[in-house]
């Protein structure tokens, strides 16, 4: 009798046991296929085919993933050059903390006057946007970057011929409109003059 109450007791148990080693292969291999998904360059590629000519925005070539980061090549905006080449590593598990965590962005001979008419696109957008849903709250992001590279293209700005432009930050916060920047290294080359600006400041 005693046998037969241990046995009643143990087939549930052994039924638990089932079900949680089901469940855990069902999670590993959910897991796999996310990881899959988030991590291939394949669909990093169809997400910007998506969304990137609605734009009017184009590339040569992009390759990378979520997790690890992307590197676009020859990024332009209605055919004209935005960018040579970008480099994105970020940390996405700041976005449970409403944070976006840049570990690096670099950005090479980015084109000023390309950047004036993309800005201005998404300026008419925006307007356009917060008119049409001034009622909803908006979710105030923090972003945090370690480390940001840019190079520029040769521009006149006012009658001013500027040559080359190198900026390096290191450690930049941004938060509820304050920003604070650790280290900041400029140089710009001018047919006036040139400068040279180490800086940290909030």
């Amino acid at each position: 009798m005693t046998n037969r109450k241990g046995l009643l007791f143990y087939r549930p148990l052994l039924w638990v046991r089932k079900i949680i080693v089901y469940l855990a292969i069902i999670a590993i291999v959910v897991g796999l296929v996310l990881y899959f998904i988030v991590n291939s360059a394949l669909v990093v590629r169809k997400v910007a085919n998506i969304y990137a000519p609605d734009y009017n925005i184009s590339y040569s070539r992009i390759h990378g993933n979520v997790l690890t980061g992307v590197k676009i090549e020859d990024l332009a905006y209605n055919d004209d050059s935005l960018a040579t080449h970008i480099t994105l590593k970020w940390n996405p598990s700041g976005l449970f903390k409403k944070t976006i965590i840049i570990n690096t962005l670099r950005v090479e001979k980015a084109n000023v006057d390309t950047i004036k008419a993309l800005a201005a696109s998404f300026t008419s957008v925006e307007n356009n946007e917060s008119k049409e849903s001034s009622s909803s709250e908006s979710i105030e992001m923090g972003i945090k970057v370690d480390y940001l590279s840019l190079t520029l293209e040769p521009f006149v700005e006012q009658g001013i011929s500027i040559s080359d432009t190198i900026l390096n930050v290191i450690g930049i916060e941004y938060a509820s409109d304050d920003v604070e920047v650790d280290a900041l290294d400029l140089q710009i080359d001018t047919n006036v003059t040139d400068i040279v600006l180490n800086a940290s400041f909030k």
